[in-house]
């Protein structure tokens, strides 16, 4: 049975509203959409919501709604712009960079090997915000 603890389901209320509110806000302010966005982040980081995982993958979904992962490259991005992509968390990103450190990465199926975790569905999504191997 799953169930969560009070704090648990304020935090996921609050979670589901920042959403929400920034499509809102979207409608009648479209150009300060990336201002916005950048204080919720600021915000749910001050309140320390990094800390519960489900908070997490909001804040980097968060992260990139400003560019959608464009002008992310694998073969090139630091620690801390891998692990705000989606799908990635700081042991892959870790992975990632010792893998890149042998040897770049060839193509997406090179990846998928040599990454462990990353598979087809991640692959796709990460594709799908942007995100490329090589600057081309």
């Amino acid at each position: 049975m799953f169930s969560l603890a009070k704090t648990e389901i304020e935090s996921l209320r609050i979670l589901v509203l920042i959403p929400i509110v920034l499509g809102v806000l979207y409608s009648f302010f479209n150009d300060s959409y990336v201002s916005i966005s950048e204080l919720a982040i600021e915000e749910m980081k001050r309140m320390n919501f990094a800390s519960n995982s489900g908070a997490n993958v909001i804040l980097k979904s968060l992260s990139l709604t400003k560019n959608g992962g464009e002008g992310v490259y694998i073969n090139e991005a630091g620690f801390d712009e891998l692990v705000k992509l989606p799908g990635v968390g700081s042991v892959t990103a870790s992975l990632i960079m010792q893998e890149r450190e042998i040897r770049k990465f060839n193509d997406w199926d090179d990846f998928t090997n040599r990454v462990r975790g990353m598979g087809a569905t991640k692959v796709e999504n990460l594709k799908s915000l942007g995100v490329r191997l090589n600057v081309e």
